[in-house]
């Protein structure tokens, strides 16, 4: 995997784990897949929302199944989708 853009990665045991993209910038993620054919896909992050501090185990959970959802329909995109929806996965 290839990552380009104005982004920052965040490595933990020499693995990105965590993409910095701020609002208004954007992040290229590039791949080879099993059949060798390169599969890129452009993040762009229009806005963001504000957490409340103090969140609970709940509210990080469903944070993290909404970027498990995301991720999910970009990897399932095929040449001529329509784009994701910003809002496709939200609760």
């Amino acid at each position: 995997m290839h990552i380009s853009g104005p982004t920052k990665c965040r490595v933990a045991d020499g693995v990105c784990k965590y993409l910095d993209i701020k609002a208004g910038s954007y992040a290229r993620i590039s791949m080879v897949t099993a059949s060798k054919a390169v599969v890129s896909r452009r993040l762009d992050v229009v806005r963001t929302k504000a957490r409340v501090t103090g969140s609970t185990k709940a509210t990080a959970a469903s944070g993290r199944s909404e970027a498990a959802c995301l991720v999910a329909k970009l990897v399932a995109m095929k040449p001529g989708d329509s784009l994701v929806d910003r809002d496709a996965c939200e609760s």
